[in-house]
C-alpha cells in the first residue's frame, strides 16, 4: 500500500543537481550542540554543505531520503572524497566530478578511484561497518546500501575494457542527444529556464539574460567553464558516469539542470569586501575558482562551493549522515511505526511504488535503544508536496518532530490564479485557521504577517514567467512554508471539538480532497482546483483515513460519535456516481489506518470445498487482491508518447455483473501497489498461508514482464460477488487524459479486465505480496481530556461559525481542584482577566493566585467574554481569533521558551561572522538595495508611504528601517553610520543603532545590518554621557518616531538580538524572571535582558569614539533585517506601478522629515510639481528615484 495515488510512471526525470539556491536548514531552531535533520527528497548536497558551513560548531545528524539511488550514490562519492585521508582532492576537481557532464582525465581518474574504494568497502553490510567510512556514512537499512553499491559499481569506467568504455561512451552521447531533444519539448528550441532570479536575488535580478546564456552554455558544452563572453575556457570530453543510471542512461536528465542555480550568484554581481573568501575580485590564488577568465557567476558559485567543502571536511568528525533509498512518505510512516512500538523492524510498508519490498530498518540503529533518530529538529520535504499532496506530508512528517522548537518545511510551485490566502486554504482543503488547529501545525507567518524572508523577488519572477512563458501562461510562485507544532511558549491543553461541527468540517475536507473526481463539477467551475501546478488528484481514501488518524491522536472529542456522524453524512451525500464507487475503498482504508474494528470479520459460511479464500477459517475482514496485467494489455497505452500521456492515475475496479454485465455496480480502489516483475507463490490458494512474492524487474516498462496491481478490499464484498465479479485496472479520468485514452481504451478507460475467479490473472491472499502483515501505521490516541496542574485544570474548546467551517471562538476553561480557590470563588470574590498580546489571558481571583490560559492561536483580547460558575468552580474565557495577518506588535515575531532556549519562530538565526560583507563604499554598485528594501511596502502600504492616506505604526517602522539601510549604504546620497530613534514628545532619543556592516543573508536572499544597539534608560544615560555627547557631535541620522512606533522598535529589538546571539542566558535573566519579552515597553526603562552585557566582540570596532570604554559593556550585537509581509495574508509591493505622490505637510522634508532647511529657513519646494518639500538639495536628489514618476504624473495632471 502506498500513501498517494498510483500512477503510470513512464515520464520520469533524474535530478543530479538542484535548481534553487542553498538554504541553511537549521536557521529556525536554537543553536544547540546537536541537531537531527531529516531531508525528504534530499536531492544534491548543496543544502548539506551550506548547513555545515553555517553551523561550524554544531554537531549534525542528517538523514537523507531519496527515491533515486543514483542521487545518493553521487552525493556519498563527493562527500567521501572531501574527507578522504589518502588523497587531497582540490576543489576544482571536486566541482568537475560533481557538476560537469564531461570531464578531463584528472577528474575522471579521481572519480574512478573513489568509486572503486566505495564499491570494495560495501561488498557486504558487515564489511561496510568495519570500513573507515562507516563512522560518517550510515544506512537506514541493508537494501539501501545494496542499491547504492550497484550505482558505485557502474561508476568504475576505467576498470572496463577499451571496447566496453567505447560502447558506454557511445550510449552516453546518444542519450545526451535525446536529453537535449527532450529539453526542447519543455522549454522550446531557444527556450530558457527562468528560475535564475532566485539565485541572483536580491542584487542582480536584471541579469537574467546573462544566466540564461550560462544555462545554454552548460547544455551545449557539458561544463561550467564559461568566460565573461560565454566562450569555453577549458576543454573536457570524457563522459561523467555520475550523470547516468547504472545502465548508462542519460535521457532522463531534467531539462532544468543547471549547477549554478544551487548557489547565491548575487555574490558575483555586487561588491564584496576584499579579503572575504566570497569576493570574486580578490587576488588570484592557485585555485581556478578565482581565475579572472571565468565568468563572474561561475566564480561566485565555485568560491561558495570551495568554502562549503572545507567547512564540511572540518565538521565531518562531529557529523553523521544516514541514507535511505525509497519513497519519502513510506519512510516517514516506517519511522512512525518504529517510534510507536520500538519492536518491529519489518514495517510492512513498501519501499516505493514499483518496488515490491517492505521496509525493514537496520536493527543496530533503529531498535528500541538504537542511536538512529526517529524524531527530528528539522524536516525538509523539498518540493515533494507539489507531486504528492501537502496533507499527505503533514500527516506523515508532523509526528516525527521533536518539540515546540522543531520546524517542518514544505515547498510549492503554485499557480497564482487567486489570492494567496485562498490558495493556501485550497492546499489544505479547508479554512487555514481550522485546518492548522486540527493538524496541530502552524504556519506562523500566516498569523504574524511578518518575516525576514522577502517575497518581492518571487513576485517579480512570477510576472517574468507569465510574460516570457507560452501564451496563456499563468503566474507561478515558489512558496517555502515553515510549520511549527506550537506557536507559543506555554503548551496549551488538548483542544476539544463539538462532534457535529467536527464531523461537518471533516466531511467538507473529504469533498475538497476528491473534487477532481467529479469531472462535471471541475469542468463547470470557473474557479478550478488549480492551486497546484499538478492537474491530477494527489489523494486517495487512504490519505483521508491517515488524516483522521492524525487528528484523532491530537484532538479531544467523542470520536465514536464523530465517526458515526461522518460516515452517515458521507453515505447520505453519496448521490453521485463517483462517491458511491469509492465507499468500500473508504471503509477499507479507515479499517487499516483509523480503526481495526471498523470492518468486523463478518460471518460468512466457510466453504471447505472451495479452492480459494472462501475456505479459510476464519475469513478475515480484508483480503488482498492482486491482478496480473499482461504486457500485451499495456501495449496500447505504452504506444502513446510519455510526454503526451503525462502521469495518469491508476485504480483497481471491482464490477458486480450478477444482474447486468454492462451496467453492473462498480467499486473503485485507489490505494494500489504496483510492481513489474516475476511472481512466485507459496502455499495453496485455499489456505490462509497462501502468499505471493514478486521479484522486481529493474527494466520496468522497458522490459517484458507483466504489471501487478495489488489492493485491499473487504472480504465480504468479494465473497458475496466472487462468482459474478470482474476485476480491472483502469485509468482515472481527467479532463486532460480522457480525450487521449478514450479512443484507445474505450469509454471505461480499462487497461485490462478479467473475472475475479481467474487463476491465471488474479491472486487473493491474506496480505499484499512480499508482506506478512498489515502495514504498521495504526496508533492509539494518548490525549487526556484536560491538562491538570497543581490545584486546577485547563482545557480549550473550539467553536465553528454556524454557516461555515471557520473558527468563531476558542474558549479557555479553568477548573479549580484545590479547596482554597473553590471556596473563594464560591464566596463571591471578584474575578479579573488580564490580556497579554497575543494569546495569554491571566485569570485573577481576588485574595488568591493568578491562573494562566495560554491559547493555541492569537486571540482578540478586546472582545473576550467571561463566564463564571461559582458552585461548579470553573471560569470560561470565550475569545474570538485574531484575523490572520492583522497587525499586532506582539504577534509579528512570536517566540517560545523551551528549556533554556528562547526561539523566535519566524525569525531565522544568522551567524554574522559567516555572512559575506557588502562593500558600502561603492553605493553606485548597490542601487538594487533601494528596490529590495523597498519591497517591505505592500500595495496597501504604498499609499500610506506616499501620503495619500493616513499612515499606521507598521508603515512608519518600515519607513525608518528604509532610512537606516539607505543611510548606512549611502544609496540615496546621505550616508551615516550613526542612527537613532527619536521621539520628541517623550524626551528625545530612546534607541541608538551603530551599524558596522551590511551583510548578505544568503540563505534568505536578503540583507542584514550587523549593528551594535543601545536602548537608553534613565540609569544608563548619566554613566555614558561622554559617549552620547560625542555621538551627537558627529551627527546622527535620526528617525522621528511616534510613541507607538517606538514601542514597536522595542518589541522587535530582542528578536534582532536573539537571532545572532552567541552568548547564553543566565538563570537570573530578566526575561525569565518577568515572564515576558521585552523586559519593558515603558519610556526610559530596560528593553533587553542584561545577559548580553559585555558580549560585544573586542574586535567589533567603534573604539575611536570617546567614552566607548564605558559604553561598550551596554552595547549588544543585533542583526537587523527588513520587515517583509507574508504572502499568506498580504499582497507584495507593486513594482510595476510608479510610486505615487506623497503629500507631506509643509513643515516636513519629504525624505528625512526635518522641519527646517539646512540654513534654518523654511523648507524648499519641488519646482516641478509644487507639492513636495525638502530641507536640502541633497535630500531632493536622493528622493528623486522615487519622486520623479509621481512628479511627472502630478505635473501632467496639472
Amino acid at each position: 500500500m502506498m500513501f498517494y495515488p498510483a500512477v503510470l510512471s513512464r515520464l520520469s526525470f533524474f535530478y543530479p543537481v538542484g535548481n534553487t539556491p542553498a538554504v541553511n536548514l537549521t536557521q529556525h531552531i536554537p543553536s544547540t550542540k546537536k541537531a537531527d535533520l531529516l531531508l525528504l527528497g534530499c536531492g544534491d548536497v548543496r543544502n548539506v554543505l551550506f548547513t555545515a558551513y553555517m553551523n561550524a560548531s554544531r554537531s549534525l545528524d542528517i538523514t537523507c531520503c531519496d527515491i533515486e539511488p543514483a542521487t545518493l550514490a553521487r552525493n556519498i562519492l563527493l562527500l567521501s572524497l572531501l574527507v578522504e585521508d589518502e588523497t587531497q582532492t582540490d576543489p576544482d576537481t571536486l566541482w568537475s566530478v560533481y557538476y560537469h557532464i564531461f570531464l578531463e582525465e584528472k577528474s575522471l581518474e579521481a572519480l574512478d578511484k573513489q568509486a572503486c574504494r566505495l564499491y570494495a568497502a560495501s561488498a557486504s553490510w558487515e564489511k561496510w561497518q568495519e570500513s573507515k567510512y562507516a563512522a560518517l556514512f550510515k544506512f537506514c537499512d541493508r537494501s539501501s546500501l545494496s542499491m547504492i553499491r550497484n550505482v558505485w559499481g557502474s561508476y568504475r569506467v576505467l576498470q572496463m575494457t577499451e571496447q566496453e568504455r567505447q560502447e558506454r561512451n557511445q550510449r552516453f552521447l546518444a542519450e545526451l542527444r535525446l536529453a537535449r531533444e527532450r529539453k526542447k519539448l519543455f522549454v522550446g528550441k531557444e527556450g530558457q529556464v527562468i528560475t535564475g532570479p532566485r539565485s541572483l536575488a536580491p542584487a542582480a535580478m536584471l541579469e537574467l539574460l546573462d544566466i540564461a546564456k550560462l544555462y545554454k552554455f552548460y547544455w551545449e558544452k557539458g561544463t561550467t567553464n564559461a568566460t565573461e563572453d560565454h566562450r569555453q575556457y577549458s576543454q573536457a570530453a570524457l563522459p561523467n558516469p555520475l550523470f547516468t543510471s547504472p545502465s548508462g542512461k542519460l535521457a532522463d536528465l531534467h531539462y532544468g539542470t543547471d549547477p549554478l542555480l544551487g548557489f547565491h550568484l548575487a555574490l558575483g554581481y555586487c561588491p564584496i569586501t576584499k579579503g572575504s573568501p566570497f569576493s570574486t575580485s580578490s587576488s588570484s590564488s592557485s585555485s581556478s575558482s578565482k581565475d579572472s577568465n571565468l565568468h563572474k557567476a561561475v566564480r561566485a558559485a565555485r568560491l561558495e562551493f570551495s568554502e562549503w567543502c572545507l567547512s564540511f571536511k572540518n565538521a565531518s568528525k562531529t557529523c553523521i549522515l544516514r541514507f535511505f533509498v525509497g519513497d519519502a512518505l513510506a519512510f516517514c510512516h516506517a519511522l512512525q511505526s518504529r517510534s510507536s512500538d520500538g519492536q518491529s523492524l519489518n514495517t510492512g510498508i513498501f519501499r516505493g511504488q514499483y518496488i515490491s519490498e517492505a521496509i525493514s530498518m537496520n536493527e543496530e540503529d533503529y531498535c528500541d535503544t538504537g542511536p538512529g533518530p526517529r524524531c527530528f529538529d528539522v524536516i525538509d520535504t523539498s518540493n515533494l508536496a507539489d507531486h504528492f499532496g501537502v496533507i499527505n506530508f503533514l500527516t506523515a512528517a508532523a509526528p516525527l518532530l521533536h518539540g515546540p522548537n522543531s520546524a517542518l518545511y514544505t515547498e510549492f510551485l503554485l499557480r497564482q490564479a487567486k489570492p494567496t490566502k485562498a490558495l493556501s486554504e485550497s492546499l489544505l482543503c479547508g479554512p487555514l485557521s481550522t485546518m492548522t488547529l486540527l493538524l496541530g501545525l502552524y504556519p506562523v507567518e500566516f498569523w504574524s504577517n511578518a518575516t525576514a524572508i522577502p517575497s518581492s523577488e518571487e513576485s517579480l519572477l512570477s510576472m517574468s514567467f507569465q510574460q516570457a512563458g507560452p501564451a496563456g501562461s499563468q503566474r507561478q510562485e515558489h512558496h517555502r512554508v515553515m510549520w511549527r507544532n506550537s506557536m507559543f511558549s506555554l503548551s496549551s491543553a488538548p483542544l476539544h471539538w463539538n462532534e457535529e461541527e467536527l464531523a461537518r468540517t471533516l466531511h467538507h475536507v473529504y469533498l475538497k480532497m476528491f473534487e477532481f473526481e467529479d469531472l462535471a463539477h471541475v469542468l463547470t467551475k470557473s474557479d478550478r482546483p488549480a492551486a497546484y501546478t499538478s492537474k491530477r488528484t494527489l489523494y486517495h481514501r487512504g490519505s483521508f483515513a491517515l488524516l483522521l488518524r492524525h487528528i484523532k491522536l491530537n484532538q479531544m472529542t467523542d470520536w465514536d460519535k464523530v465517526k458515526g456522524i461522518l460516515l452517515k453524512s458521507l453515505i447520505d451525500s453519496s448521490n453521485t456516481r463517483t462517491a458511491l464507487e469509492h465507499q468500500f475503498d473508504l471503509f477499507t482504508q479507515l479499517h487499516l489506518s483509523y480503526s481495526r474494528s471498523l470492518i468486523p470479520c463478518e460471518s460468512r459460511v466457510v466453504m471447505k470445498t472451495a479452492l480459494d479464500f472462501r475456505s479459510w477459517d476464519p475469513i478475515p475482514a480484508l483480503v488482498a487482491v492482486t491482478l496480473e496485467v499482461p504486457r500485451s494489455a499495456l501495449r496500447a497505452i505504452l504506444n502513446i508518447q510519455a510526454e503526451t500521456l503525462g502521469l495518469p492515475v491508476l485504480q483497481c475496479k471491482l464490477k458486480e455483473t450478477r444482474e447486468s454485465p454492462v451496467d453492473g455496480i462498480v467499486h473503485l480502489f485507489g490505494s494500489v501497489q504496483l510492481a513489474i516483475g516475476h511472481v512466485s507463490t507459496s502455499g495453496e490458494r485455499n489456505e490462509p498461508e497462501f502468499h505471493l512474492n514478486i521479484a522486481n524487474d529493474d527494466k520496468r516498462f522497458a522490459g517484458k514482464c507483466p504489471l501487478f496491481a495489488s489492493f485491499y478490499a473487504p472480504a465480504s464484498l468479494i465473497y458475496d460477488g466472487f462468482e459474478s465479479m470482474q476485476v480491472a485496472l483502469v485509468v482515472q479520468e481527467t479532463s486532460e487524459i480522457g480525450p487521449i485514452l478514450r479512443v484507445t481504451l474505450g469509454p471505461t478507460l480499462e487497461i485490462f479486465s478479467t473475472d475475479l475467479q481467474s487463476k491465471s490473472s488474479v491472486y487473493i491472499s491474506k496480505y499484499l505480496p512480499n508482506t506478512s502483515g498489515y502495514p504498521s501505521i495504526l496508533q492509539e490516541a494518548s490525549n487526556s481530556g484536560q491538562e491538570e496542574n497543581e490545584g486546577f485544570g485547563r482545557q480549550f474548546t473550539i467553536k465553528l461559525q454556524p454557516d461555515s467551517d471557520r473558527v468563531q471562538t476558542v474558549t479557555g476553561k479553568v477548573s479549580f481542584i484545590s479547596e482554597k480557590p473553590r471556596s473563594i470563588l464560591k464566596a463571591g470574590c471578584a474575578v479579573e482577566t488580564v490580556f497579554q498580546v497575543p494569546n495569554i489571558v491571566d485569570v485573577k481571583l481576588k485574595g488568591s493566585d493568578s491562573y494562566r490560559l495560554a491559547y493555541p492561536v492569537p486571540i482578540d483580547g478586546n472582545k473576550t467574554k467571561a463566564r463564571v460558575a461559582r458552585t461548579s468552580a470553573w471560569i470560561e474565557i470565550i475569545a474570538p481569533l485574531v484575523e490572520p495577518g492583522r497587525y499586532q506588535a506582539g504577534l509579528m515575531y512570536p517566540f517560545t521558551t523551551y528549556g533554556d532556549d528562547l526561539t523566535y519562530l519566524n525569525m531565522p538565526r544568522v551567524d554574522l561572522d559567516q555572512l559575506p560583507e557588502i562593500d558600502v563604499r561603492k553605493p553606485s554598485e548597490i542601487q538594487w538595495l533601494n528596490v529590495h528594501v523597498g519591497g517591505m511596502f505592500t500595495s496597501k502600504e504604498r499609499p500610506m508611504k506616499n501620503g495619500l492616506i493616513p499612515t499606521d505604526t507598521l508603515c512608519d517602522l518600515k519607513d525608518s528601517l528604509f532610512t537606516l539601510f539607505a543611510g548606512f549604504a549611502g544609496v540615496q546620497g546621505q550616508k551615516s553610520n550613526l542612527f537613532a530613534i527619536n521621539n520628541p514628545q517623550d524626551g528625545g532619543i530612546h534607541l541608538i543603532i551603530l551599524p558596522r556592516a551590511l551583510l548578505f543573508d544568503t540563505s534568505n536572499r536578503s540583507v542584514v545590518i550587523d549593528a551594535a544597539v543601545l536602548p537608553l534608560t534613565l540609569v544608563l544615560i548619566p554613566e555614558i554621557k561622554e559617549f552620547l555627547a560625542c555621538l551627537m557631535e558627529r551627527g546622527m541620522l535620526c528617525s522621528k518616531a511616534t510613541a507607538d512606533e517606538l514601542k514597536l522598535w522595542k518589541t522587535l529589538l530582542p528578536a534582532w538580538v536573539e537571532r545572532c546571539r552567541t552568548w547564553e542566558h543566565r538563570s537570573t535573566c530578566e526575561y525569565r524572571r518577568g515572564g515576558k519579552v521585552p523586559v519593558s515597553l515603558e519610556s526610559a526603562q530596560p528593553v533587553l535582558c542584561s545577559c548580553g552585557s559585555h558580549s560585544l566582540p573586542l574586535d567589533y570596532g567603534l573604539d575611536d569614539i570617546p567614552g566607548m570604554n564605558k559604553a561598550r559593556k551596554y552595547l549588544v550585537r543585533a542583526a537587523i533585517s527588513p520587515v517583509f509581509s507574508s504572502r499568506f495574508s498580504d499582497s507584495d509591493a507593486d513594482f510595476l506601478s510608479p510610486p505615487r505622490q506623497r503629500v507631506l505637510p509643509a513643515d516636513q522634508c519629504g525624505l528625512c522629515k526635518k522641519t527646517k532647511s539646512e540654513t534654518g529657513k523654511n523648507l524648499l519646494r519641488c519646482s516641478r510639481c509644487q507639492k513636495k518639500y525638502y530641507c536640502s538639495a541633497q535630500c531632493q536628489k536622493a528622493d528623486w528615484m522615487f519622486h520623479k514618476q509621481a512628479c511627472v504624473a502630478a505635473k501632467s495632471s496639472t
